[in-house]
């Protein structure tokens, strides 16, 4: 959103593409740049406006545009001002959703104060995650069709894929081992001798 062109916007438009997520973490550019470093809000907000534009002009119904924004700490009180950009501008939807974090020693300053938008439960002097959604409802397909369980940090190093699309379908992977022990590990149950990274969070503990 900080490359696109007119060409681009009408192309995009016109590719079929369902839905369209605009990752806008920021009502002001300040705010945005902190966590989107070396982005321009004022690019984004233009391009946006510029799809929604072609939309129109091409009697469009699609892609579904959705602005998200990642509640943070230091972004928490511009909600109310994104949505006000968002029927602005007059994208179809627009949602918040809280953040991922790897590390408490380095990011936990990150957490916004409102517990609707903190994916982590304080239990000091610990933090301790809150009810996994990840292994029942979502999961993240890579560029190679490879399956991790979430999109968290520690879900980046290959070794704990959880499969690979190509070779056994997702189906398949969706119940296999990994995929039982993980989430009965979140139930508080014994699990099957498994070493997946959920058992590596350090969030599920």
């Amino acid at each position: 959103m900080n490359f696109l062109n007119e060409d681009d916007a009408e192309k995009l438009v016109r590719s079929g593409l369902k839905a369209l997520v605009i990752s806008l973490d920021g009502a002001s550019q300040e705010v945005y740049q902190r966590y989107r470093i070396g982005g321009d809000l004022s690019k984004v907000l233009e391009n946006t406006k510029l799809i929604v534009e072609k939309k129109k002009k091409l009697n469009s119904s699609s892609p579904y545009i959705i602005i998200q924004f990642l509640v943070m700490r230091h972004n928490e009180h511009e909600m109310s001002r994104i949505r006000k950009i968002a029927d602005e501008i007059g994208v179809d939807s627009l949602r918040f959703r809280p953040i991922y974090i790897d590390s408490l020693e380095k990011d936990r300053d990150w957490l916004p104060s409102n517990d609707r938008y903190n994916r982590y439960k304080i239990l000091e002097p610990n933090l301790r995650k809150k009810p996994c959604f990840w292994l029942w409802t979502g999961a993240v397909i890579n560029w190679d069709c490879s399956i991790s369980p979430c999109s968290g940090g520690q879900t980046y190093d290959k070794k704990w894929d959880f499969g690979n699309m190509f070779e056994e379908g997702f189906k398949k992977i969706w119940n296999n081992k990994k995929y039982r022990a993980s989430r009965k590990l979140f139930h508080g149950k014994k699990a099957e001798e498994c070493d997946t990274v959920c058992f590596k969070c350090q969030f599920g503990k």
